[in-house]
């Protein structure tokens, strides 16, 4: 049967989950909001500037980190720092989170960068902060990935001094033609090939003897949805998830979904639609339940 007070369990405090879970509160359902970090904003925090994503002059990651920090305080979310969810299990009666049961699952666990597994000294990983603070003046660089993040760091990083900056794709070119154009005419260079990263040299397929060394290597090969280990009757394992709502009692939002435009905007417009799907979900369990027992049918 199901819990009287149905309890749900929110993971990650980026803008997708930290929407969801204060909507879900507003609406006096319980909900615990658990994130992997020490502190609520999510890939926000990485970035300096955010009117990238959202269009207000001079807004900055900061400021929208704590306007997330105060609506997480005036909600008065349970707010579950340092805590890493790593495997879900789908029952008939509850999902479970590392053993704990709850009514609902909703996974906003974001999509971190792809990268190296160990990336060493002067190897840096994923666009944002730790990227943007590099002085490279005088420096050579190599930025390794096609699509609009490679191109726009390209530009960004000939306009601010660095000696030579040559992008290497394995593939087709993802960016957008202008962006292209933009790092070409700045003095950009581009290599399209297979190619491997080592240290801070680059080893092309095409021609290993003829590898390339660097002061600056830039791993900029987008990002993939991150997901706890799931559990669920029917399911074979690995398999990937449908929509963003795959499974009984489990939902996932934001940049955990396949394939989601990565956007603040969509990601908290997609928490606060999963908030009143959810909230339906416990009414509708609830009601059914009420009515079984009015009726004699379930056990009190």
């Amino acid at each position: 049967m199901p819990d009287a007070n149905p309890r749900v369990l929110v993971v990650g405090a980026g803008p997708a989950g930290l929407t969801c879970a204060s909507h879900l509160a507003k609406m006096d359902v319980a909900v615990d909001l658990a994130e992997q970090g020490q502190a609520v904003g999510g890939a926000v925090r990485q970035y300096e500037h955010a009117e990238i994503w959202v269009p207000i002059p001079g807004l900055t990651a900061n400021s929208l980190v704590a306007g997330f920090r105060q609506e997480a305080r005036q909600a008065r979310l349970t707010l579950l720092l340092g805590r890493r969810v790593t495997s879900i299990q789908v029952r008939e009666d509850c999902i479970l989170a590392d053993d704990q049961p709850y009514a609902a699952v909703v996974l906003a666990t974001g999509a971190p960068p792809r990268g190296l597994e160990h990336a060493g000294e002067g190897v840096i990983v994923a666009p944002g902060r730790a990227l943007e603070s590099v002085d490279v003046r005088g420096l050579r660089v190599a930025v390794c990935g096609g699509g609009d993040n490679a191109f726009e760091n390209a530009a960004r990083m000939r306009r601010e001094g660095a000696a030579c900056v040559d992008v290497f794709s394995r593939g087709d070119l993802r960016a957008r033609p202008q962006l292209i154009r933009e790092a070409l005419d700045l003095g950009a260079r581009i290599a399209v090939g297979p190619y491997r990263i080592e240290g801070r040299r680059i080893v092309r397929a095409q021609d290993p003897r003829n590898d390339d060394q660097f002061d600056i290597v830039a791993v900029l090969w987008g990002f993939a949805p991150r997901l706890p280990k799931i559990e669920a009757p029917g399911l074979t394992a690995g398999a990937p998830l449908k929509g963003r709502h795959p499974l009984p009692r489990l939902w996932v939002i934001g940049d955990a979904l396949p394939d989601e435009e990565r956007s603040i905007l969509a990601a908290m417009g997609d928490g606060s639609r999963v908030a009143k799907a959810v909230e339906a979900f416990l009414h509708s369990d609830q009601c059914w339940t009420e009515k079984a027992l009015s009726l004699g049918a379930v056990d009190a």
